[in-house]
């Protein structure tokens, strides 16, 4: 195994550990879920001022195969109301804070990612106001074009990049840090403290940033989101840094 895929492996490990703990979960989910959910991660808290829950389960299907779903409650004197459920993607966690509902999609493919969408109640209804992105990867992997990386000058390079989407403002920031991956260089656990704010959903210091604007767009529902289904319907603007760190904005849908 590469050193590469040995720290996503770990990576994912840390994520696993960290955010399932279903034995913590209230006794009122199991009666409230369906009797085949298995519960792998959940979230309680405020949202203004009434208790809401979302979980993350491992439900089985007719054809008697496991897969992941969200699940959201809202509780008052004792008394819990569904107020969503849909299918998700493996790799995707929850967590309720900042008078706000998140859902965080992590996965791997030549290096780790992540996508969270923030939900907040917009005309008594819980929309989508904010995404929030990373991306750590080799730049071979980067958009660097086989001509470039046969170059003499060319060096291999870890690009960890964001993007901040805010719907309600109409405004999206991007960002990218770019270090050795050589472990032989100066400082060898700038990979180990970089992966460690990326799992927090934190961004590095002295990163290149750039901006966009665009036109206020309508906002997604809770109640259509699914994690791998909704951008058929729903676009949005959005910017990236390639690897000689010039600016790329994204304004219009693919065609």
């Amino acid at each position: 195994m590469t050193t590469q895929a040995k720290r996503i492996a770990a990576f994912f490990l840390t994520c696993f550990v960290a955010t399932s703990h279903a034995s913590t979960d209230p006794a009122w989910l199991f009666q409230n879920l369906n009797k085949s959910d298995v519960i792998a991660q959940s979230s309680q808290g405020k949202i203004d001022g009434e208790t809401y829950t979302a979980v993350v389960a491992n439900r089985r299907n007719p054809k008697e195969e496991l897969h992941p779903v969200v699940v959201i409650f809202s509780s008052r004197d004792g008394r819990h109301k569904l107020l969503t459920e849909f299918d998700i993607e493996n790799g995707v966690s929850s967590k309720i804070e900042n008078n706000s509902i998140y859902i965080r999609q992590d996965y791997a493919h030549h290096g780790i990612r992540f996508i969270q969408y923030q939900f907040k109640r917009v005309g008594g209804e819980f929309k989508m106001i904010g995404i929030e992105s990373q991306d750590m990867s080799s730049s071979d992997y980067g958009g660097v074009s086989e001509i470039e990386r046969e170059a003499p000058n060319y060096r291999s390079q870890e690009m960890w990049s964001g993007i901040s989407t805010n719907l309600l403002t109409a405004r999206s920031e991007c960002w990218l840090k770019m270090f050795d991956i050589d472990y032989s260089q100066a400082n060898p656990n700038q990979q180990d403290e970089a992966q460690s704010l990326f799992y927090r959903g934190a961004r590095p210091k002295n990163a290149v940033t750039g901006e966009i604007r665009f036109s206020t767009t309508e906002l997604l529902p809770l109640s259509k989101f699914a994690s791998h289904g909704f951008r058929a319907n729903y676009f949005y603007p959005s910017c990236y840094f390639d690897y000689h760190k010039h600016l790329h904005k994204i304004t219009s849908p693919p065609k």
